[in-house]
């Protein structure tokens, strides 16, 4: 027998999609959920994470280097990824750019990885 995930990603992106993707949880139509650690809402994912035990163990991690502010410094220098307002503008094929642990892993440990092609 197949089993199917049917995973959201985006977790931390905006209030209302940390919210839509619990509701999902909630309602049974979610088992799996992809953090962004580098949006404005993460720590409001993190919160809502923490809360709710249907999101224990079902968060994985959305690598993100098309948009928002990097988590890391290095990666201001290198002009192909960010902008001069210093945002993640990255539209092309490149190699994974990996963000702080500490940051990552605050909602506990991760069940998955996804990383988003463009």
């Amino acid at each position: 027998m197949m089993r199917i995930i049917i995973n959201a990603d985006d977790f931390g992106y905006s209030e209302t999609v940390n919210l839509a993707i619990l509701k999902l949880f909630e309602t049974g139509f979610l088992k799996s959920t992809t953090i962004m650690a580098n949006m404005n809402s993460f720590n409001h994912a993190v919160m809502v994470a923490k809360d709710n035990d249907l999101l224990k163990n079902n968060i994985g991690l959305h690598l993100n280097i098309t948009e928002g502010k990097p988590l890391t410094s290095n990666i201001l220098k290198h002009e192909v990824f960010c902008n001069i307002n210093g945002e993640l503008t990255y539209r092309r094929k490149s190699k994974l750019v990996f963000t702080k642990e500490e940051k990552i892993t605050s909602t506990g440990p991760l069940s998955h990885l996804r990383l988003k092609k463009q």
